[in-house]
């Protein structure tokens, strides 16, 4: 018989067992998932250990420029220079040193980190914000105090019988602080502290980006002079709440 449309059909071929390609199974994937969760529970902490690190030692650099700057310029004016904040607030993540003009207080700030030669130079991404105070006693270690005016043609600087550090966080609406009082051991005026000068340097941060600041990663440092009157700049710095 002709036909005209003609379907010739051929007999299966059958697939090689080794060719057959099958899927996951359940249990694969779920093995796999654990391991990728593992490995992401490992990995994320050693991450931000590592950015943690990255950040304290931005801070510990930075305060150690300050410390250097200060001595210089207690050497050539017997005296601790105040540093208004800066940046003016505590950094959620980097923010330029002296980048922003539009900030309250900048000009202020500026006026006062430009007496010292700016250690940090103006434009630097940084991670914490520093700023630093003081104060001095007479002969007879009786504490001066001397209120902060920054009038133009002013010295820019201020001293008292302790330094209080308040600095609003840049995310949220809480703050860092520090009191002078909380360092340990110091002792800013007594008969044993004539002609005494100390300067306290601080650094603030927020490396979990809290909005409420009650705990601040801190840099503390104490440079002040001894007995004779002579320079101490080499004490240890006190690290609060590192990475919170």
């Amino acid at each position: 018989m002709s036909c005209q449309v003609c379907i010739i059909l051929s007999p299966m071929k059958k697939i090689p067992p080794h060719k057959i390609k099958n899927g996951f199974t359940l249990v694969e994937l779920m093995v796999v998932l654990l391991i990728a969760g593992i490995l992401a529970a490992v990995a994320i902490p050693v991450y931000n250990n590592y950015i943690s690190n990255a950040k304290m030692s931005e801070g510990y650099n930075h305060i150690d420029a300050i410390t250097k700057a200060q001595a210089t310029f207690f050497i050539n004016h017997k005296s601790f220079q105040f540093l208004n904040t800066m940046p003016r607030k505590v950094p959620s993540g980097k923010i330029e040193f002296l980048g922003d003009p539009s900030v309250g207080g900048y000009e202020v700030a500026v006026r006062t980190w430009d007496k010292i030669g700016t250690p940090i130079p103006k434009g630097t991404p940084v991670a914490f914000a520093y700023g630093a105070a003081g104060g001095k006693t007479n002969s007879s270690g009786v504490a001066l105090t001397s209120g902060c005016t920054f009038d133009a043609g002013s010295d820019y600087n201020c001293f008292s019988t302790s330094a209080t550090y308040v600095v609003p966080l840049e995310t949220g609406s809480g703050s860092c602080s520090y009191n002078s009082t909380s360092f340990p051991g110091l002792v800013t005026s007594g008969p044993d502290k004539s002609d005494y000068a100390w300067n306290m340097i601080v650094g603030f941060a927020n490396f979990k980006i809290k909005s409420s600041g009650d705990q601040c990663t801190a840099i503390v440092k104490l440079i002040d002079t001894d007995a004779s009157g002579k320079l101490v700049a080499g004490r240890a710095v006190v690290v609060i709440n590192k990475g919170e």
